[in-house]
């Protein structure tokens, strides 16, 4: 194996590693409503109470030095906390936000 090839390969095992936690927020109840919504964790990870904390994509393109165009570069960013308000299964459940926090589909949560 060469080494671009083992850079390529810890780069995508670093991806599923690092991603493993995130949940997506799945939808919201109706249109325009941000205090609620569902999301892909569930009973086996936590329960009614419980607080979250979300988190928004942020992407910026940087420009190299000699090389021409840019590229994205993006990262989570931590924007606030949510609470579990109602569990639906093992894979599903309902959290508000807390504060003046927005939930949007883009987001994602992860557990304290």
């Amino acid at each position: 194996m060469n080494f671009r090839t083992s850079a390529i390969f810890l780069s995508s095992a670093l991806l599923l590693v690092g991603c493993a936690h995130h949940h997506v927020v799945e939808t919201m109840p109706s249109e325009g409503d941000t205090t609620e919504a569902k999301v892909d964790i569930g009973s086996k990870d936590v329960n009614v109470g419980d607080k979250l904390d979300v988190f928004k994509r942020v992407c910026t393109r940087r420009t190299r030095l000699g090389t021409p165009g840019s590229t994205p570069h993006c990262q989570e960013v931590r924007v606030g906390e949510a609470q579990v308000t109602k569990l639906l299964d093992e894979n599903h459940s309902i959290v508000k936000p807390e504060g003046e926090l927005k939930l949007e589909k883009s987001m994602s949560i992860k557990r304290k």
